[in-house]
């Protein structure tokens, strides 16, 4: 297993997911593959840190309250 496709299964795990399915693929995926694997989990991971601190922005909640 390559270096970026733990990167990519790493931030899986870290997001609270498993993809029993998807996961033996990281090992056949190309590295642009990977690249746009982890480039699209952190978009992810990125909206939703937007989503939750506009939520809490409604709510009162200051802005640094949340990473």
């Amino acid at each position: 297993m390559s270096h970026l496709s733990r990167t990519v299964f790493a931030t899986m795990r870290q997001m609270g997911r498993a993809y029993p399915a998807l996961e033996p693929a990281l090992e056949t995926m190309t590295e642009p593959q990977l690249q746009d694997m982890l480039r699209l989990m952190r978009d992810v991971q990125e909206s939703e840190k937007g989503r939750m601190q506009g939520r809490m922005s409604r709510m009162g909640i200051p802005r640094g309250m949340i990473r």
